[in-house]
């Protein structure tokens, strides 16, 4: 992990916002509790932070300051460039009588640049969670931080410098600051250094060439780099030679420049026109960054590195900025951030020896409408196009992956080519383009990331690929315009949210081996009936909530051994659900209210069930909770009732007494819990109308006449093998000669 990534954590922190917080932490009398090591040191750290930001801000051209509530991310840079924390020994509270004030303490500033960035530090702070600290900052909205977003800053600030304090020793150099310290020239004190038209120039000692170290003065806006001195040539311009000029107009480069060095013209806000070296190999990280006035980029011909952040944010909104980029052949990547934030910018031309686009080079070119991808393209890392004004793109037949929102939020995309060569569309690579109107997903895709398409609110219609056998949660939420999807046949699993709000999906063919949907897979939908395929086991809560008929083809008894695995609504359908089936229909929902009496139990921490009333046609759903508290025992509500004709009980039910539904002369179908460990004696007695029952996989003992008077029971099914039937205790007479258990590897006929 690098630099980069806490600049994008600590630039979605707009500077007003460490304002608020800092006010807010005082109104509430942090200063009371300065006695405490941490929170002082938490508030020195925000309180300096506040005041670098705003130092900043009116040091800074307004041309910096993203407007309305965006991040202020040349500021977030600056602040990591020199983050201020508090030494270890802190100051006695001036506010103790036994310790006078004190002078203020000593402040140690860290470089971001030289500090260890480990995988193990961006986990600490949440990163790629739900419930990341990042981005819940990335997501607070324009009116600022109230309640718990202020204390994610909080939160974010104190771990912030709980790794400091860690990491502080161990601190390392990265490679390319390694090799600048290696250079003669830096680091001896009798290097020459010369002023030239109003510029410093510095050669070291056994250098045969000039660096531009510092430009001091521009008289008519005009920076001319002469190509020697002293018969030496001008080959580089040193890190921030010319930054934050506000007066350079035009830059004329001679053909001996190799290397531009980072932040050499960085926040250059009226740098318009660049007459380039024809030897420059390369140009580093932040470069041209902030050049707003910069409309026309023609690389030459021999470089071959472009930096990070190199030409990023030169836009001023409605003004001026970045419009035309020709990259030469040669260059290989374009690296992360190069040109995000550039919204002017409307033609790039790419050539063919790239072979990479890393994370978010062109988010936010709000301009781009299209682009042509180098034919060698092989890697579009994440976000790449986040926020970008496409309306087509093709993809080349070398890229195998979609990384997460490469094309997130490009509200005006609606032609996307895909490749047959590609695999894995991951997460949000398509979320919220909402001008997105249909999308062939190539058959080689085995993957469908979670949000992939969420949003897109024009799409009509998509297949999914066979080769698809989950279908990630939200995947296609709020796609409000979709009316046609066709699912792949080795689909088994459909994830929560995955096609949540999807208003205009009034019809679906459900794949033969499904069999998990998960949560509100299908909630906010058209759909009012369903076929289920048999393969399913599993259907969690408010899945299906608009469907009124439910089709399958199976037994009673084998649709309660797979309907949910929620039961703590145990609503998958909408409420007066019914399902067909073999033994013909009923209601899908089995938590459903009933005139039902309950009673505290001793204990006073659970209920047992006093009586029931009938009705719904002698259909008896036991809600497992009632105040708070679950439902735990009968106590005989149904012994001897004649007109109840099914059961639907909870796992709640820890176990039944002796002739709990004894009499119940026209019981047909019961639900037993699924961790009742015994069926007592005469719990079934003269149920003459119960054909089939399902004993759970839980139950260790059958008690004598357990199922005695049961004249016309049939048939048993058990969830387990013919071995694990052996092994549960029958007593004598317990159930009825000839009834034939179903196994889920054979079947035994009782003697």
């Amino acid at each position: 992990m690098n630099k980069d990534v806490m600049i994008d954590a600590i630039s979605a922190i707009d500077q007003k916002y460490i304002i608020e917080y800092v006010q807010y932490e005082t109104k509430l009398g942090i200063i009371k509790s300065r006695k405490k090591k941490r929170t002082r040191a938490l508030l020195v750290s925000a309180a300096c932070l506040a005041l670098v930001f705003c130092l900043l801000l009116v040091s800074l051209p307004l041309s910096f300051v993203v407007l309305g509530s965006e991040p202020v991310q040349n500021l977030g840079s600056k602040i990591i460039e020199n983050v201020i924390f508090p030494l270890d020994q802190q100051p006695e509270d001036p506010e103790d009588p036994d310790h006078p004030e004190e002078p203020a303490q000593t402040l140690l500033q860290i470089n971001w640049v030289e500090w260890k960035f480990t995988e193990e530090f961006f986990n600490a702070l949440g990163a790629g969670t739900d419930d990341s600290t990042i981005d819940k900052l990335q997501n607070i909205q324009s009116d600022g931080f109230v309640g718990e977003s202020m204390q994610d800053l909080g939160d974010f600030l104190e771990r912030l410098y709980e790794y400091y304090m860690k990491h502080k020793d161990e601190i390392v150099l990265s490679p390319d600051e390694k090799d600048s310290q290696n250079q003669p020239d830096r680091g001896q004190q009798n290097a020459t250094e010369i002023e030239y038209e109003g510029c410093t120039y510095r050669r070291g000692v056994d250098q045969d060439y000039w660096v531009l170290k510092k430009v001091n003065k521009i008289e008519d806006g005009v920076l001319r780099i002469p190509a020697e001195i002293e018969s030496y040539p001008v080959t580089q311009v040193f890190s921030e030679a010319a930054k934050d000029c506000g007066t350079l107009k035009e830059l004329i480069m001679p053909s001996t420049i190799e290397i531009i060095e980072t932040y050499a013209f960085y926040n250059c806000g009226n740098l318009k026109n660049i007459v380039w070296s024809e030897a420059l190999t390369e140009i580093e990280s932040y470069a041209f960054s902030g050049c707003l006035e910069l409309e026309h980029v023609e690389l030459p011909d021999h470089l071959t590195k472009l930096g990070s952040y190199a030409f990023a944010n030169c836009y001023l909104p409605n003004e001026s900025g970045l419009q035309y980029v020709k990259l030469p052949q040669g260059l290989t990547s374009i690296e992360k951030y190069c040109f995000s934030g550039c919204g002017a910018l409307r033609e790039v031309i790419i050539p063919d020896s790239v072979t990479s686009i890393e994370r978010e080079a062109f988010m936010s070119c709000e301009a781009l409408a299209e682009i042509q991808l180098p034919s060698n393209l092989k890697t579009i890392k994440s976000l790449a196009f986040m926020g970008s004004g496409l309306v087509s793109v093709v993809v080349p037949e070398t890229v195998t992956e979609l990384q997460n929102g490469t094309f997130k939020s490009c509200t005006s995309l609606e032609s996307v080519t895909l490749p047959e060569s590609l695999t894995r569309i991951g997460a949000n690579v398509f979320n919220g383009c909402k001008s997105l109107t249909n999308i062939n997903i190539p058959k080689t895709v085995t993957e469908i990331g979670e949000y992939a398409f969420s949003e897109c609110a024009s799409l009509s219609s998509v297949t999914i690929p066979d080769g698809v056998s989950v279908i990630s949660q939200y995947a296609f939420e709020k796609c409000t315009s979709l009316h046609e999807i066709t699912l792949p046949q080795n689909l088994v699993e459909i994830g929560r949210h995955a096609f949540d709000g999807c208003v205009s999906l009034g019809e679906i063919d459900l794949p033969p081996k499904l069999e998990v949907v998960q949560d509100y897979a299908f909630d906010n939908t058209a759909l009012k009936h369903i076929v289920l395929p048999t393969s399913v086991t599993d259907l969690q809560d408010s899945a299906f909530f608009t469907v009124e008929t439910v089709e399958i083809n199976c037994s009673i008894m084998q649709w309660y051994g797979r309907v949910t695995n929620n039961y703590s609504s145990g609503f998958v359908f909408s409420y007066d659900a019914k399902v067909w089936c073999n033994e013909g229909d009923f209601f899908a929902n089995y938590n459903r209210e009933a005139d039902i009496n309950y009673v505290h139990l001793i204990e006073g921490e659970s209920f047992q069930l006093h009586n029931y009333y009938i009705i719904d046609a002698g259909i008896a759903y036991i809600m497992p909770y009632f105040d708070m508290l679950p439902v735990v025992s009968l106590n005989h509500a149904f012994k001897g009732s004649y007109f109840v004709r099914q059961v639907y009980l909870h796992d709640t039910i820890e176990k039944f007494e002796d002739g709990e539904f004894s009499g119940c002369n026209n019981l047909e179908i019961i639900f037993l819990p699924r961790n009742i460990q015994e069926v007592p004696k005469e719990c079934f007695m003269n149920c003459s109308s119960l054909e089939s029952i399902l004993i759970p996989k839980s139950v260790k003992r059958i008690e004598t006449d357990a199922f005695a008077g049961c004249d016309n029971l049939k048939t048993m099914e058990y969830p387990g093998t013919c071995s694990e039937w052996h092994q549960i205790m029958i007593e004598p007479m317990a159930i009825p000669q000839g009834v034939i258990v179903v196994c889920t590897d054979g079947e035994i006929v009782i003697e």
